[in-house]
């Protein structure tokens, strides 16, 4: 996912403030049972930021992560809160896909136009923290869905290539070649932002995270109403 931002060394340093008091105020547990961790981050030629990361248990059910948003919603979102609902819907989004690989989120200063990105190989997603700052949570469940979207398309790939020749023709491989060949060599929108648009992982990623979050206004509006 990219973003267009401009950002200075002043406003990343209010950010990081922000977000040291937010978890200083909302230390408590959101969903009751998440574990909370910070680390530090020194990237070259910048300040040292403060990470934040949320881990929730793998049983958190969908109507729970409804009630909760409801309930949010009625108050608006702390920065911890937001990101604890994330880690979940990510959680209970690995499930659904049927990844078994442990889910985490990470929430870091990216550079340049990107909102978030996943490692594959580990289950590991991290999203930008002006975008989640800045953002609604909706947007912030699209770019999330997206990267689990990627993480399912690894463990396709990765299913196709260990495939028998005769089964390679299924429909449900029609897109695994293509994609192995651009994670091999993927196109950043940093790099070619025409190239990077139209990637077929990119194109489905958008897609399915677009229909995840209508599925997601949909059953809060059912909530709602009832």
């Amino acid at each position: 996912m990219t973003k267009k931002r401009i950002r200075n060394d002043a406003l990343a340093g209010a950010l990081a403030i922000l977000l040291s008091c937010a978890c200083g105020i909302c230390g408590g547990v959101f969903l009751g049972k998440a574990i909370v961790g910070w680390r530090h981050l020194f990237p070259k030629e910048e300040k040292a930021y403060e990470l934040l990361t949320a881990d929730v248990p793998l049983d958190v059910t969908e109507e729970e992560l409804l009630r909760q948003f409801c309930e949010a919603q009625k108050d608006g979102f702390t920065m911890r809160e937001k990101v604890d609902l994330l880690s979940a819907a990510m959680h209970r989004e690995f499930s659904l896909l049927g990844i078994r690989m442990k889910p985490q989120l990470d929430i870091e200063f990216l550079e340049g136009s990107r909102q978030g990105y996943c490692e594959v190989r580990t289950g590991r997603i991290v999203l930008d923290a002006e975008h989640v700052r800045d953002d609604s949570l909706e947007a912030c469940l699209q770019s999330l869905f997206h990267e689990c979207r990627h993480c399912y398309q690894w463990q396709m790939v990765r299913l196709y290539d260990k495939a028998p020749d005769d089964l390679k023709a299924l429909r449900l491989f029609r897109d695994a070649d293509t994609m192995r060949a651009e994670f091999a060599d993927y196109v950043t929108a940093d790099e070619d932002e025409w190239e990077y648009y139209t990637q077929r992982c990119e194109q489905d990623a958008r897609q399915y995270g677009e229909e995840r979050v209508r599925d997601w206004i949909k059953l809060v509006k059912t909530a709602v109403a009832f």
